[in-house]
């Protein structure tokens, strides 16, 4: 396992997983099935800014 970094985002609801902003591709309609629930606020205010970072936005 590696290290966390400023680009990792834990997530816990509505599904465990991490957020990884550093790792991009591209994901076919087809592996989103179905809808899992909302994301909480303080986790997409994450994505947000973690993305600016990792776009230099």
């Amino acid at each position: 396992m590696r290290e966390a970094t400023l680009v990792d985002i834990p997530v816990t609801s509505p599904s465990s997983g991490t957020v990884v902003l550093g790792e991009f591709r591209t994901l076919a309609a087809t592996r989103f099935t179905h809808d899992l629930g909302p994301v909480e606020e303080r986790v997409m205010e994450a994505v947000e800014i973690g993305l600016r970072a990792v776009l230099d936005l």
